[in-house]
């Protein structure tokens, strides 16, 4: 690790906890309809990747759950559903991407959306001590903002160019391997972080 100077990190699954079950578990209260036919690891609906990158509002996106599964939900109830997944931010995680970034340009990017962002929000400066992403790292690169979603090469290539990185001398990690595949189209070396695995434990530092 000792050529790598620039460390891109994942959110979900990476620094924060994700229990995709609960939020299964959560819409089966409402729906007898399988949510996790909408929404999984691997592949979603094409309302949610849209969400993901900007094109729909939060307004929207809770009105194709409400048609998808059948509902009629508040939004509060939606929100409360979908933000279930997000399941814990470990202070470990978050001391370790701060020791990471006393030695190395350290970054986030993200696929994510209005409705999780706001509670990841919330989280981290509940649960951290005032801590922002943009404390936490250099900068923090989410899809929504960005209109892009990974496994997009373009999107690595905007962290890439915007930074100045070197992507031989960069490194990615994330949990889904499709995002890992992304990122080598782009020289950036990766890591894919699979279920059990801690980025405590990859030895960066």
């Amino acid at each position: 690790m000792e050529h790598i100077k620039n460390v891109i990190f994942d959110l979900g699954g990476v620094i924060i906890d994700l229990d995709f079950n609960k939020s299964f578990e959560a819409f089966s209260k409402m729906s007898r309809k399988d949510f996790n036919q909408i929404f999984s690891k691997a592949e979603q609906f094409q309302f949610v990747t849209e969400y993901e990158i900007g094109k729909i509002d939060s307004h929207t996106f809770r009105n194709h759950i409400r048609e998808e599964l059948e509902i009629n939900a508040t939004d509060q109830a939606i929100d409360e559903a979908w933000n279930a997944m997000l399941s814990d931010f470990p202070k470990k995680h978050i001391d370790f991407v701060e020791k990471v970034s006393q030695h190395k340009r350290t970054f986030i990017l993200s696929n994510t959306n209005e409705i999780h962002k706001q509670a990841a929000d919330k989280a981290l400066l509940d649960k951290h001590n005032g801590t922002t992403w943009e404390k936490l790292v250099e900068k923090a690169y989410f899809s929504h903002i960005m209109g892009d979603r990974k496994p997009n090469e373009s999107i690595f290539r905007t962290v890439i160019d915007e930074n100045q990185l070197i992507p031989e001398e960069t490194l990615f990690i994330d949990d889904s391997p499709q995002h890992i595949v992304g990122a080598g189209k782009t020289g950036i070396q990766a890591i894919h972080l699979k279920d059990g695995m801690s980025i405590t434990a990859l030895g960066i530092i």
